[in-house]
């Protein structure tokens, strides 16, 4: 198991702009209706960053970048919309076509330094956001923000930072990808955008620790306690876990996801059993396709609870074997609902696994190629942590391996996890 690596070069923004759809919003087009299971995920905001190498962007300009996000915006009206409040006092998102905010920055670093990023937090240098959703509509927050960073490499980095209330991560990875399919296709009309410009800071944007304090809620969650670290764990570790993971008695074969999820949450009840992590909200995913039904929403996104004991159970955690939890998780639970009136987070709440295993993240090609390296993140995430997986840049079973804990359960499971994979 390799922990990735981390760095800490500038990033500087040189313009800033708004994107809005090809042709104006009319009629129908005006409201997005949003679902209790859109609802129950507005304290949630998912973060990606795709990262290109120079290779793959030689014919590309910044006005190209741009006019591509002009026909998808038309299919994906409520992205350049911003959230209002209906009579009746729900939420939903009136398309008024006030734009994408887009950010341009370059970095003195190169595209190698930020590749195998281990500080997941420094990330957020490559996704920036101004403004966060809060209480106050009329401020009239972007629901989602695009930063396209130039390395001095030549190599280039996309992040998006994405209101977890337009739809999971498989719609934003969905609505990437037609924007590279839009950005092919080499449009030359004029962008409407308007654009701010500013002059270069001299220093880079710090990572902002805290978590943004104008949410609906008071989550507490605001604190600088919670860190996320990232691990890639290769093919052959994946088979001896998933070797580990398999009942003999059973006749369904157990899946990467449940094996490295069992093992993940072995090593936290190891690292840790002064605390009762004997719950677990396993998040799957219906996988989508593109139909216009099913571009934007929440409502695939599938949540289940899973108890390895009672709590008056007097059980030793630490010993479980790990084919128990792997068929637990395998098996499922009890369906979590999601409704609208939750002002509590989702992810975090329990320790929480996400499965991305199967996110479309490298379909997004620019020129010829596709990414080097993708990376998912969501936030805020609650006090019990959050464990996501990420499929690797060119199939197979290695995978990428997201936790968020407190900081020091996280330096104590980094020990547990090392040890663990020593065989």
């Amino acid at each position: 198991m390799e922990e990735e690596k981390s760095t800490g070069h500038a990033v500087v923004l040189s313009r800033l702009c708004s994107i809005v759809p090809a042709t104006p919003s009319t009629g129908s087009q005006i409201a997005h209706l949003l679902t209790d299971s859109d609802l129950s995920m507005k304290l949630h905001y998912i973060r990606a960053v795709y990262y290109f190498e120079k290779s793959s962007l030689e014919n590309c300009c910044d006005g190209k970048w741009k006019e591509a996000f002009l026909d998808p915006l038309l299919d994906y009206r409520p992205l350049a919309g911003r959230l209002n409040l209906a009579p009746d006092g729900r939420l939903y998102v009136k398309c008024n076509d006030a734009g994408v905010r887009i950010f341009e920055a370059f970095s003195d670093s190169n595209l190698k330094d930020w590749e195998d990023l281990k500080d997941c937090c420094l990330e957020r240098e490559l996704s920036r956001t101004d403004q966060t959703l809060g209480s106050d509509f009329s401020s009239g927050t972007p629901l989602v923000f695009v930063q396209f960073t130039r390395f001095k490499c030549g190599g280039v980095a996309i992040g998006v930072s994405w209101s977890h209330v337009l739809g999971d991560a498989f719609s934003a990875s969905v609505f990437m990808e037609e924007w590279g399919e839009s950005y092919r296709r080499n449009r030359s009309i004029p962008c409407p955008a308007t654009c701010t410009e500013h002059q270069a800071e001299k220093s880079r944007w710090a990572p902002n620790n805290q978590f943004h304090k104008d949410l609906w809620v008071n989550t507490q969650q605001e604190n600088t306690m919670m860190e996320t670290a990232s691990f890639r764990l290769s093919e052959t570790m994946v088979n001896y876990l998933m070797s580990q993971a398999q009942d003999s008695k059973s006749l369904k074969p157990v899946t990467t996801f449940v094996a490295i999820s069992a093992f993940v949450w072995k090593s936290i009840l190891k690292a840790h059993p002064e605390r009762r992590y004997d719950h677990a909200l396993i998040c799957t995913n219906v996988i989508k396709n593109k139909e216009a039904s099913s571009r934007l929403g929440n409502i695939n996104q599938i949540l289940t609870q899973v108890q390895i004991c009672n709590e008056n159970e007097s059980i030793e955690l630490s010993n479980l074997d790990l084919c128990k939890i792997a068929q637990l998780i395998q098996n499922g639970g009890q369906r979590t609902p999601m409704t609208a009136d939750g002002a509590a987070l989702v992810y975090g709440s329990d320790l929480t696994f996400l499965n991305l295993e199967h996110l479309p993240c490298y379909d997004l090609v620019l020129e010829q190629k596709g990414p080097v390296h993708v990376s998912y993140t969501v936030e805020p995430v609650g006090d019990n942590g959050m464990v996501i997986i990420m499929p690797p840049p060119k199939g197979g079973k290695s995978r990428v391996v997201k936790v968020s804990l407190h900081k020091d359960e996280l330096v104590t499971l980094k020990e547990e996890l090392i040890q663990s994979l020593i065989v």
